[in-house]
C-alpha cells in the first residue's frame, strides 16, 4: 500500500499546514508527519488482523432419528422432562449470579462513593479519587443438551450432529 503524503500537508516557509479542503472540515495543521504515517501504517496492520481478533462461530445442529415402540417413546419424553428441567436449573443459576454481581457492584459504587465524599470531606482536594466497580461475570455451564443426547441413545435412539460455520467463517 502505498501512502501518498504530499496529498495529506504542504509546506510553505518551513511550517505544515493543512490544504484548504482539510481545514474546513476542521483538521488542525499537521505539525508531525511521521506520527500519522506511522498511526496510518498500524491501522492497516491492524485491521489487516482483525481476523484474527474475531475468529469463526461454529455451532453444532443434532439430528434425531428415535427407535420404535411404546417403551421408546416413554423413555424419550423422560430425556425431554430431564432436559427442561436442566434449562431450568441452568436458567435460575444465571439469573442468581446476575442478581448477585449486580448486589456486589451496588455495594462497591456505594462504598466507593461514600471513600471519596469522607476524602474531600478531610481536605483531600484533588488527591481524591473515586474507586472504580466492575460488573462482575457470570459463567454458568450448560451441558443439557448432551445429557439429552446420552439420554436419547440409551433409549434406542440416534443422535447425528453436524458442526457449521454461523459467523466470521472464511469463504
Amino acid at each position: 500500500m502505498v501512502i501518498s503524503v504530499h496529498c495529506l500537508t504542504s509546506v510553505r516557509k518551513g511550517v505544515l499546514i493543512a490544504p484548504p479542503f482539510l481545514a474546513v472540515l476542521g483538521v488542525p495543521p499537521v505539525k508531525n508527519l511521521k506520527i500519522i504515517i506511522t498511526t496510518l501504517m498500524l491501522s492497516t496492520i491492524f485491521l489487516q488482523g482483525c481476523s484474527t481478533l474475531f475468529p469463526p462461530k461454529y455451532e453444532t445442529y443434532y439430528s434425531y432419528l428415535p427407535a420404535k415402540g411404546a417403551e421408546a417413546k416413554s423413555c424419550f419424553l423422560q430425556c425431554s422432562l430431564t432436559e427442561n428441567q436442566c434449562e431450568q436449573l441452568v436458567q435460575m443459576t444465571m439469573n442468581n449470579c446476575q442478581t448477585t454481581n449486580s448486589m456486589k457492584k451496588q455495594n462497591c459504587e456505594t462504598q466507593a462513593t461514600n471513600d471519596y465524599n469522607n476524602c474531600l470531606n478531610s481536605g483531600g482536594g484533588k488527591s481524591c479519587v473515586k474507586n472504580w466497580c466492575m460488573d462482575g461475570s457470570c459463567n454458568v455451564p450448560n451441558n443439557c443438551k448432551q445429557k439429552y443426547n446420552r439420554c436419547y441413545t440409551t433409549c434406542g435412539g440416534v443422535v447425528s450432529s453436524e458442526t457449521r460455520c454461523v459467523d466470521n467463517c472464511k469463504k
